[in-house]
Formats: structure tokens, sequence, C-alpha cells
């Protein structure tokens, strides 16, 4: 049952993020965490908050197959967008560096 509970949440996970995350990259900016750190932007992006999440509750050993599936999930989702890696950019560069999938 772990298992199924596990695969489930992760699917579940993936759909809450379609239903939340932009179409695109770039789509929802506004929602973006993005701090600004003097002329930058940190870019925390879902999947790495969530990861964050996910090894606090291993250091913590939560054994919890529905919160390790969905946070799975979110991960999965947040690494399937092209700009996964982009998590440090200038801000008077922001509109250019998304432009380019935009366009795609």
């Amino acid at each position: 049952m772990t298992l199924m509970a596990f695969v489930a949440s992760a699917l579940v996970g993936i759909l809450f993020w379609n239903g939340i995350a932009g179409r695109f990259e770039g789509d929802r900016l506004e929602r973006s965490l993005r701090i600004p750190v003097g002329g930058y932007y940190i870019h925390v992006h879902h999947w790495l908050y969530c990861l964050a999440l996910m090894v606090c509750l291993y250091c913590c050993d939560v054994q919890a197959a529905l919160a390790h599936g969905f946070l799975s999930g979110s991960i999965v989702h947040g690494l399937s967008y092209r700009d996964w890696y982009l998590v440090l950019y200038r801000r008077s560069e922001a509109n250019e560096v998304y432009a380019r999938w935009r366009e795609a």
C-alpha cells in the first residue's frame, strides 16, 4: 500500500503544479518566488523548495509516503521546465531571459 500511496501522491503533486504553475517558462513570473538581491534575482523554483522540504523530512526521519510522493511529483514537474537551472540572473535582463521561451 505504501508504494501505491507514493505513486498516487506523486501524480497528485504533478497535477497540482500543472494547475498552479505557468504553462511555459516565465508564464507567471509575478507568482514566482524571486528574491531581489542587489541587481540580481534569486529565483527559487518550486522544485528547489520542494527538494529542501523533502531533505528536511528525511533529516527528521518522517516516514510519510504521501508527503514524499507529493514532493517527488513536484520536483519531477519542476524539472520538466527548460528553465529549471536558472536560479540567478540580472533583474534588468529578466524579460530578455524569459523571452526566448515565449517565442519558442
